[in-house]
């Protein structure tokens, strides 16, 4: 008998020709659909788990499944999926990606730079949002991430939500909090 259980959350992204829907497994694996994008009649996907260097699955923190995702031309012409997650071990906001179709990353996904010093845990139940920046001619500039942080509050005692930019996708600032005067949601 078929399950009936879907994923919590799905995120779709398309990048060159290639749809991708990413979702986290009954398994709290990283894993996608990938099939073919707009336009075509055909509508076979793939499913696909996220793995590390070392061929490892990337697993999720059960208590945060909202995952969140973007496909951006970064400043030197490649072309990036990034998707951004609470790691299953630290629950801190995570990242990882792929350039170029893995052309460019020996068809492996990579860590982003988004850990490199970031000790903000996740929220539980809470939401990851991610979206591109872009110059005032469309090119693409950055990418910023929204997320909620685990055991901070604001001034009238809701959760505060932070933001991560980064303009070249490498080198990611501090997070910056942008609910401090946030009275209700």
């Amino acid at each position: 008998m078929p399950s009936d259980i879907l994923p919590g959350d799905v995120v779709a992204v398309e990048s060159n020709s290639k749809g991708y829907l990413f979702y986290v497994d009954s398994k709290n694996r990283l894993a996608y659909l990938l099939g073919p994008g707009a336009g075509s009649k055909n509508s076979d996907f793939e499913v696909h788990l996220i793995k590390d260097r070392a061929d490892e699955p990337v697993y999720v923190n059960p208590d945060v499944t909202q995952i969140a995702a973007i496909s951006w031309v970064n400043p030197t012409n490649d072309r990036e999926i990034r998707v951004y997650y609470s790691a299953k071990s630290t629950k801190y906001l995570s990242e990882f990606y792929l350039t170029n179709e893995g052309k460019s990353s020996d068809g492996k996904w990579v860590k982003g730079a988004l850990q490199a010093g970031n000790k903000f845990q996740v929220k539980a139940g809470s939401s990851i949002s991610a979206t591109v920046t872009r110059s005032f001619d469309g090119k693409p500039t950055g990418i910023k991430v929204y997320a909620a942080e685990d055991g901070k509050a604001n001034q009238y005692d809701l959760p505060t939500i932070s933001l991560f930019k980064t303009e070249f996708g490498d080198k990611w600032e501090n997070p910056v909090i942008i609910t401090s005067y946030v009275a209700g949601f």
